[in-house]
This record gives C-alpha cells, sequence and structure tokens, in this order.
C-alpha cells in the first residue's frame, strides 16, 4: 500500500533533507554516529557490466526527466546496439579493452 518516490519528488514534500550519492548518505551516517576512522566493504555478487552501465547512464542522466516519449525512444534505439553487445561480455572478473581508433561499436 505504500508509493514509490523519486529522489526529487521525495526531496520536494520532505521525506529527504536533501539528495546526494551512496558515498554522500554513509559519509552523513558516520557523521551521525560519531564515528571518524570508517571505511566502505561492499558485500555481494558484483554487479554486470549492462547494470554498471546503468548506474553510470542514471549518474549523467541525474536530474534530467525524460518524459517525452520520441525523446525516450531516440535514447532506446541509441542504446539497443551498445546494450547487445553488454550483454555478450562474459569475463568473469568484468574486465574489457576497447580499441578507439578502430571500434565503430561500444
Amino acid at each position: 500500500g505504500g508509493k514509490v518516490w523519486n529522489g526529487r519528488d521525495a526531496l520536494e514534500i520532505g521525506l529527504v533533507d536533501q539528495l546526494g550519492t551512496l558515498s554522500d548518505a554513509t559519509e552523513a551516517a558516520a557523521e551521525l554516529a560519531g564515528i571518524t576512522d570508517w571505511r566502505i566493504k561492499r558485500i555481494g555478487t558484483p554487479i554486470s557490466a549492462e547494470q554498471q552501465f546503468f548506474e553510470q547512464l542514471g549518474r549523467r542522466l541525474g536530474t534530467t526527466r525524460i518524459t517525452e516519449a520520441p525523446l525516450l525512444a531516440q535514447l532506446v534505439n541509441a542504446l539497443a546496439e551498445p546494450i547487445a553487445t553488454l550483454n555478450s561480455l562474459r569475463d568473469p572478473r568484468q574486465i574489457y579493452v576497447r580499441c578507439l581508433s578502430c571500434s565503430t561499436g561500444l
């Protein structure tokens, strides 16, 4: 029965104090807890190259809203080939090299 809010709307209606990154949140939590010597340790399954791509895309889009269908369709079309390439990458350590002078795709 709950609702899901995006960050900007949550800020606008007072559900959050400010917007920031995961790093901002951990720094604020450490400060509130009075901890000065801390570090982050990620536990769990490493994310895929595709997930990394979308995470970076989300960061770059940031506060940009994509509301018009034609713009969204253009974005989906532009990303179709790179996403297919990302889906084909299978290195378990997720280490890849790209030749910028000889590559036409991703």
